[in-house]
């Protein structure tokens, strides 16, 4: 963990990319539990507060990790004990309750998910696991430290860029995950999962089907399965969050960002960016100001 996040969680209402994007960040929270504390924290918003005795139930998809430590957590038909390392999603509407062992306390890395795409993926079935204990977490961590920094600091980082972050971390937990999976769908996983993470990084979705070895129809067809959207969709949602970033920073005009972006023109970005958005470039940086 990056020495400058501290214990903190925040809470974000709806911003515009909730209706473009389908999903967005509605909460992030990272806490170290200390051996004997008491927990669960009691300074959580109302719908989010439990006991041990009573559980809860919550409105939205969360992901939860434990970096360090253990602990257990339980629904009405099972429990299962928590270690370090394993990661678990909580559904909405789906009773609960967990906590860490006392002796060890634990380390939380934690975030939620709403909207009409969460609520296909529920539908779905994608999220028929509840723990996952075997997941290549190690390679989240990077990830989720980012995103702390993202959602703790000053100013708050661009809402597109915390959704597509948390995306790759979810992305990583189930499809690292290889559990009784036949081995080709073990084999499709890793695909979707080795492209989500290379397209985020803002490489070109043929290029990235040509060196994974697949045709880029078999690409779409896997990506959306199981992700619920195009690859070539999510390259455009990734490219116009980095894009809410670089209006942010100012050290470029929209011609510039245009081309760092791979737009054919400053009009091409301007009218991508007003159809994701509602708004011009121009305008959506004047509201900020």
């Amino acid at each position: 963990m990056q020495k400058s996040i501290k214990n903190y969680f925040r809470y974000f209402a709806p911003g515009e990319q909730e209706s473009a994007w389908g999903f967005h960040v509605s909460a992030v929270g990272h806490w170290k539990v200390a051996t004997g504390s008491k927990y669960p924290l009691s300074n959580h918003p109302g719908d989010y507060q439990f006991s041990w005795q009573r559980g809860r139930t919550l409105p939205a998809l969360q992901l939860v990790a434990v970096r360090a430590g253990g602990g257990v957590i339980e629904w009405r038909d099972r429990k299962e004990v928590l270690r370090a390392g394993s990661v678990f999603l909580i559904l909405p509407g789906v009773w609960h309750r967990y906590r860490p062992e006392e002796r060890t306390g634990w380390t939380e890395d934690w975030f939620e998910l709403r909207g009409s795409q969460v609520d296909a993926w529920i539908e779905s079935g994608l999220f028929g696991d509840r723990v996952f204990s075997d997941t290549g977490a190690d390679e989240a961590w990077g990830r989720f430290d980012e995103l702390h920094l993202m959602a703790s600091g000053k100013p708050l980082c661009p809402t597109g860029e915390m959704a597509g972050l948390a995306m790759s971390i979810l992305a990583q937990v189930l499809f690292g995950a290889d559990h009784d999976t036949p081995s080709s769908e073990v084999r499709i996983r890793r695909l979707v999962s080795q492209a989500h993470e290379r397209v985020a990084m803002g490489e070109g979705v043929g290029f990235v089907a040509r060196s994974l070895g697949v045709s880029y129809p078999t690409l779409h067809r896997h990506f959306h399965r199981l992700l619920g959207l195009a690859p070539k969709e999510f390259a455009g949602k990734v490219r116009l969050a980095r894009a809410e970033k670089l209006l942010l920073g100012g050290a470029h005009n929209i011609k510039e960002i245009a081309a760092l972006l791979g737009f054919h023109s400053a009009a091409h970005f301007s009218a991508a960016f007003k159809k994701n958005h509602g708004v011009s470039p121009k305008s959506w940086c004047a509201a900020r100001q």
